[in-house]
């Protein structure tokens, strides 16, 4: 059942002007601003915390965020919209060479994005620019499947592939190896077993080795990008000064932590300039590092007589 609901919702938004979904995203992040106090509460605190602000300036970028978050999901309904037109008209290339210089590149390349701006077109401009190479996203799969399988139906594009994390090593391992590319969101919290705790906006943060180690293992370019949304449906893609895996010294620890503070501190800079359009009510800082965790109080015995 949820299937043909969630499938009845995609087609009528996939039917809607790009001004009216982007209305329709502000709309829905606003209804969760006033009706999720708690999540408004952690973003505001976030903000006012690791941007250094005041509670007032806290408060209207964390409510701008909410609103540009909503635009960022209901954005997946237009990717089927996104071609060589699309892009002439609404997206800008400031780094435009650098982008020239990694479609010529045979080698490896590992992008390292964030729940910032436009996310979900990025990979639409891997589908037109880098068609010649295997290309694969790495996503976290929702505790809901039927939203799983619609989302996933809405991402794939004819030239890349949609991949669980959970099932992504050896995809991921074939794709380097072809030359290919592979994309990851960097940002997210995630388990301690799966963390390096390295800085992020003045806070260690448990952040995701995985690709780190993957773009080490192939001696792939890391590429740090960010698709930044603009006033009446436009947009910015940045493409960032790659780290080539295969320079660094080290043991291979060594190399992994290095790789992994790169694309974090690229990420940091990104929200640090738009930070309106990250994903602020995310828990980012929730797993803490072993020695910080406080020790749990024993509970009280009751007393049966």
């Amino acid at each position: 059942m949820r299937d043909v609901l969630y499938a009845a919702a995609s087609a009528l938004g996939r039917s809607l002007e790009l001004a009216t979904l982007h209305r329709l995203g502000r709309g829905i992040g606003s209804f969760i601003w006033h009706f999720v106090p708690g999540r408004a509460d952690i973003a505001t605190a976030s903000v006012e915390c690791h941007l250094g602000l005041g509670r007032a300036a806290a408060r209207t970028i964390a409510r701008a965020s909410f609103g540009q978050s909503g635009c960022s999901f209901l954005e997946a309904l237009v990717t089927h919209r996104v071609d060589h037109r699309f892009v002439a008209e609404r997206i800008a290339f400031p780094e435009r060479g650098l982008m020239e210089d990694l479609k010529r590149e045979r080698r490896p390349i590992i992008y390292a994005t964030g729940h910032l701006g436009a996310w979900e077109l990025q990979p639409c401009i891997m589908n037109l620019y880098f068609s010649d190479r295997p290309c694969l996203v790495v996503v976290r799969r929702p505790k809901d499947l039927a939203l799983h399988r619609t989302i996933t139906h809405l991402r794939v594009r004819p030239h890349v592939a949609i991949i669980d994390h959970r099932r992504a090593v050896f995809p991921i391992q074939r794709t380097l190896k072809k030359g290919g590319i592979a994309a990851f969101l960097v940002d997210h919290n995630t388990s301690r077993d799966e963390a390096t705790f390295l800085p992020f906006l003045g806070q260690l943060a448990a952040v995701n080795a995985g690709p780190a180690l993957m773009a080490v293992r192939a001696g792939a370019l890391v590429v740090p990008t960010a698709m930044i949304r603009m006033e009446e449906g436009t947009y910015v893609q940045h493409f960032g000064e790659p780290l080539d895996t295969a320079t660094l010294t080290g043991s291979r620890e060594d190399k992994v932590r290095e790789t992994a503070l790169f694309y974090t501190r690229a990420i940091e800079e990104y929200v640090r300039r738009y930070p309106e359009q990250w994903f602020w009510m995310h828990r980012r800082w929730k797993t803490r590092p072993a020695d910080e965790e406080q020790p749990k109080e024993p509970k009280k015995r009751r007393r049966l007589f």
